[in-house]
Parts: C-alpha cells; sequence; structure tokens
C-alpha cells in the first residue's frame, strides 16, 4: 500500500545546489496577495472617475491585506525605476505585465492610496475625539 501525504511545506532546489524549504500559501487563489494587486492595479489603470474615490470603492474588500498590497506596491515602483518588466499573476492565468512607462500611474495609485490611509486616521481620530 502507498502512502500520499500533503503539507504546507515545499523543497526548492536552486541553479547553485542549495536546497531551501518554503511554505506553500494554502489560500484560495484570489485571496492570495499577488492575484488582489493584480486585480487593484488593473482595476485602477481602467479607472476613469475621480481617483480619490477609487480606493473607497475597492479597497474594503481587501482591506486585511491593505499593508502589505501597498509594501508589494512600492516594490513594484521601485523595480519598474530599475526599468524591469514587472508580471503581476491574476487568477485563472490571467497576467498584468507593467513597464517604465507605467510608473508614474502607479506613483498616482502609491500616492492617493497613502492619502485615502491618511483621511481614515483622521476619521478615526475624529471619532474617538467626539466621543471624549
Amino acid at each position: 500500500m502507498k502512502q500520499v501525504a500533503f503539507g504546507n511545506m515545499n523543497t526548492i532546489y536552486t541553479n547553485d545546489g542549495l536546497v531551501l524549504p518554503q511554505r506553500l500559501d494554502l489560500r484560495d487563489g484570489n485571496e492570495k496577495v499577488s492575484v488582489i494587486l493584480n486585480n487593484l492595479v488593473n482595476k485602477w489603470m481602467l479607472y476613469l472617475k475621480d481617483k480619490s474615490k477609487f480606493f473607497e470603492i475597492y479597497l474594503k474588500q481587501w482591506d486585511d491585506y491593505s499593508k502589505i498590497l501597498i509594501i508589494y506596491l512600492e516594490d513594484v515602483i521601485n523595480s519598474l525605476r530599475y526599468n524591469e518588466t514587472i508580471t503581476l499573476w491574476g487568477s485563472l492565468g490571467r497576467v498584468k505585465r507593467l513597464y517604465l512607462n507605467d510608473i508614474n500611474d502607479l506613483i498616482d495609485m502609491y500616492t492617493y492610496w497613502k492619502l485615502h490611509n491618511i483621511n481614515e486616521e483622521i476619521k478615526l481620530l475624529q471619532k474617538q475625539f467626539s466621543s471624549i
């Protein structure tokens, strides 16, 4: 009788002979940060209305991932500054390729995101002070 076991660790073999353990992301594909970032960037690039309202509309569903997503976005922007091409992987094989000429859109996205976070903090502080 053969036994098959599944775990949450994977073994990575590098080109230079290193063997490294890697934890598998067991979340559903649509809940992976890479897919969420792909969706968010795609929606940002296609959004034609007032950009200051974008995060009020779209970030609520991914609010739990907000802190890690903005770090990923910073990494994407920094990579583009070095003229690297970035491929964001989405669900069902969809990809978004980003090039140096996309950097201004992403910097705008980052700036509006930071402003949104500041506005949310101000609202929270106003609530706290109004209850005193």
